[in-house]
């Protein structure tokens, strides 16, 4: 027959390693993400990749993605998010002078700019709008799961 204290030193063994057990999981689903964004880091000009428009004033002036695309897996790897620009749009048309981009423009620039870092890591990550501070418009940003 078994003591209470004998139960208590065992429970206690079992929570510790517990506890173990869950550090180390988590310990190596960082290392996973980390692996997997430094391949991404690494592979960015070879997969994937679209062409995109930055309205600044009256011109807009086209980039191809692979840049801006590793800039925010550079963040990832540090824990953070990337704020997006509102004038950054995917479109056929060049927005010069007065024009605008459209909302929808510059949601196909997020969808293709989440698209191509899920190619990159598998993992498809969240888009936010974050409600906007004073004196600011409201922004969306880019963070990994």
């Amino acid at each position: 027959m078994t003591s209470s204290s004998e139960i208590d030193a065992l429970n206690k063994k079992f929570d510790e390693l517990s506890n173990e057990v869950n550090t180390l999981k988590s310990e190596i689903s960082q290392q996973s993400k980390m692996r997997s964004l430094e391949w991404a880091v690494t592979n960015v000009h070879k997969v994937g990749g679209f062409d995109y428009k930055c309205k600044r004033g009256n011109n807009s002036k086209t980039f191809q993605s692979p840049e801006f695309v590793q800039g925010v897996l550079i963040l990832f790897r540090k824990g953070q998010g990337a704020r997006l620009d509102n004038n950054l749009y995917v479109s056929e048309i060049t927005h010069d002078q007065m024009m605008k981009p459209t909302d929808d423009e510059k949601a196909a620039f997020r969808r293709c700019l989440s698209e191509h870092i899920f190619q990159l890591t598998g993992q498809q990550p969240r888009v936010e709008l974050k409600a906007p501070e004073e004196g600011m418009s409201a922004q969306y940003t880019i963070n990994y799961s």
